[in-house]
């Protein structure tokens, strides 16, 4: 048996079985700024730094049943140096 929620110090569930979200779409953006110090590592004697710039935007598909759960998800990327 478990112990009720104040008496653990737990909180109480959110979330019961119909607010659990099904069947849904959601979009999303991700960016990322990295600094390479030496961009011409074996081409050049000098090195030669660079900032890239990447962005991945997201989308997500969601479906569920009673039996089964079906998610895709498509995260294309893009680096910019």
């Amino acid at each position: 048996m478990l112990t009720p929620p104040p008496v653990s110090g737990q909180a109480y569930p959110v979330a019961t079985g119909d607010e659990v979200r099904v069947n849904y779409m959601s979009f999303g953006l991700t960016g990322e700024v990295a600094y390479d110090d030496n961009v011409l590592a074996g081409f050049s004697a000098t090195p030669q730094g660079d900032v890239i710039y990447s962005i991945w935007p997201t989308v997500t598909l969601d479906k569920s049943t009673l039996a089964l759960r079906e998610q895709f998800k498509l995260q294309p990327g893009v680096h910019f140096l």
